[in-house]
Formats: C-alpha cells, structure tokens, sequence
C-alpha cells in the first residue's frame, strides 16, 4: 500500500473506534514518506481520540464514571 493509503486506512479505523490499528496505520505511513504532511495531520487525529480514550478511562479509575458510563462515552468516540 502507499502512504494515502495507510493514512485514509487510519482514518477508517478511527471512525471505527480501532484506535491502536490506527496508530499503527498512521505510523507506517508517515515512515512511507516522512515528508507528506497528510501523515501528521492523521497522526493527530489518532493522538486527539486516543487522549479522549485516556481521559476516559482515567475518570472511570476515579470513580467518577461508572462502567456503564464508560462504556457509553467509549462507544461515542
């Protein structure tokens, strides 16, 4: 596959809430072309629902979530 086609792949799996395949995606495509911007722009997509992800899970940790508000807030991502 080539570098856009890692990088829309990547944007597949992050509507899909496959957020680690996505990563992995991105990753390979900006090794494909370190200079293609599109890569990075993807990049920060995956980073920005990734975080949301932490960020959920750590109120669930704290108990401010309950796992059933997790799981909804986690579907939504």
């Amino acid at each position: 596959m080539d570098k856009e086609a890692y990088g829309n792949q990547a944007a597949c799996y992050n509507k899909l809430g496959a957020i680690a395949d996505g990563l992995e995606d991105v990753e390979k495509c900006i090794e494909l072309d370190p200079k293609f911007s599109g890569g990075y722009i993807r990049k920060a997509e995956v980073e920005f629902y990734l975080k949301d992800c932490v960020q959920e899970i750590n109120k669930a940790n704290r108990g401010v979530l309950t796992p059933e508000d997790l799981k909804e807030r986690l579907v939504r991502l």
